[in-house]
């Protein structure tokens, strides 16, 4: 079983270890082992909800298989997005169909912990479902802040529970203002356990920054078997299928190098003359637009890119118009680590903006266009006029002054 081969990786390179920790009541754990010497085999589905100050933002279906024995497998499958993780005893395997990345994340020995940025990812996926992931602790010092400090018995429609409730304890949060780590957080959490199967039913975390509500995440567990899943997972993870030609192969140890954007206001030939695929496969770039441009970098997954093609859908619908298109700008958003327009249009055709949606994979090479979403506003002479990143917000009015600020500069 899982005869994959990934041939080509460069020697370790001294790189400093990101460091993971988990913290459980006795009890909790002591059930987890129980359930892990119980079941050789567990997979199970359950879907996460995430909620910003009351309002949906997204839900997914996840899909895993823990192998309790002695090989200590454990396998996620992301159903909306086609990306597949897979912990073995000494490397992390990783398939993102978006990107067309087939990733390997190792470990520095068989003593050492996974240590790498996707080892994060992958965990952060999985949050809430700890009770299950004995195995993963053999491996790595998990990312998961919750200490659950009590338990208690409740009755819920007619079926016994295990409650548990947690918190993470106070940590910090980055803050723009500051330039520091200053901003106070706490999860809050509550677990339920059915005590007739003991299996997970449900987690409702709530985070709170500076004693106000802000985020809300629900888990249930749809359901559980024992089935061994290895024929699935063996065909899933055959990295000679045809399906993988063309997929980019990395290591963690032998990350691709990356040239950085910078703060100047003029960008490089490289970056203006990078080709900008439409979905329906007319290129472009940034030297040939002859207009103003409001670039927005997305990928597919980001949940502040998901607002943002939800207020351009808003826009559309009850103005009409966009208000960029309004004033005069042109409105790209770009893909720019996949070339999959096949998979774009589908998860996009729900926000009716595909005429401006653009792929340009590998444009993160000549230009760090991160954290998502990355805006930037060009001149009709190529300068970069305005930018921001991440938590963007509510960026027009920002954007429009600099836009004007601009304009009246080279008038004068």
């Amino acid at each position: 079983m899982l005869a994959v081969s990934l041939c080509g990786f460069a020697a370790s390179q001294n790189i400093r270890p990101y460091q993971f920790s988990i913290k459980t009541e006795k009890k909790f754990s002591a059930q987890a082992k129980t359930m892990a010497d119980n079941n050789h085999f567990l997979f199970f589905t359950f879907n996460k909800e995430v909620r910003q100050d009351g309002k949906y933002l997204w839900d997914r279906t996840y899909d895993v298989f823990i192998d309790h024995g002695d090989d200590n497998l454990v396998m996620i499958c992301d159903h909306e997005f086609d990306n597949y993780y897979l912990v073995t005893n000494d490397s992390v395997l990783n398939i993102d169909k978006e990107r067309r990345d087939l990733t390997i994340f190792r470990k520095k020995s068989k003593s050492s912990e996974f240590y790498d940025v996707g080892a994060e990812n992958f965990i952060s996926q999985i949050k809430g479902v700890d009770y299950y992931l004995i195995p993963l602790k053999k491996h790595c010092r998990m990312k998961h802040g919750d200490l659950l400090v009590e338990s208690s018995d409740t009755i819920i429609r007619g079926t016994s529970f295990t409650k548990y409730i947690g918190h993470s304890g106070i940590r910090y949060l980055y803050n723009e203002d500051t330039d520091r780590y200053d901003i106070p957080y706490d999860d809050i959490s509550l677990a339920y356990v059915n005590n007739e199967t003991n299996y997970l039913d449900s987690v409702y975390t709530t985070n709170i920054t500076d004693n106000e509500f802000k985020n809300e995440t629900i888990i249930k567990v749809l359901s559980v078997s024992n089935d061994n899943m290895y024929p699935l997972i063996d065909s899933i993870f055959d990295f000679t299928n045809k399906s993988y030609v063309g997929y980019s192969v990395h290591d963690n140890l032998n990350p691709p190098a990356s040239i950085l954007g910078t703060r100047n206001t003029s960008f490089t030939d490289e970056v203006l003359d990078f080709p900008l695929v439409s979905l329906n496969g007319d290129t472009t770039t940034i030297r040939k637009e002859e207009s103003w441009l409001f670039l927005d970098f997305w990928f597919i997954g980001c949940g502040p890119c998901v607002e943002s093609f939800q207020k351009i859908r808003h826009e559309q619908d009850s103005l009409g118009y966009r208000i960029l298109e309004q004033e005069g700008i042109k409105m790209l958003l770009i893909n720019e680590f996949s070339d999959n327009a096949e998979l774009i249009m589908e998860r996009m055709e729900k926000y009716n903006i595909d005429d401006i949606i653009y792929t340009a994979k590998g444009f993160n090479k000549v230009y760090k266009a991160s954290p998502c979403p990355y805006i930037i506003l060009v001149s009709p002479d190529k300068q970069k006029v305005y930018e921001v990143a991440g938590k963007v917000g509510d960026c027009y009015q920002e954007l429009l002054k600099a836009k004007e600020k601009f304009e009246i500069n080279i008038n004068n």
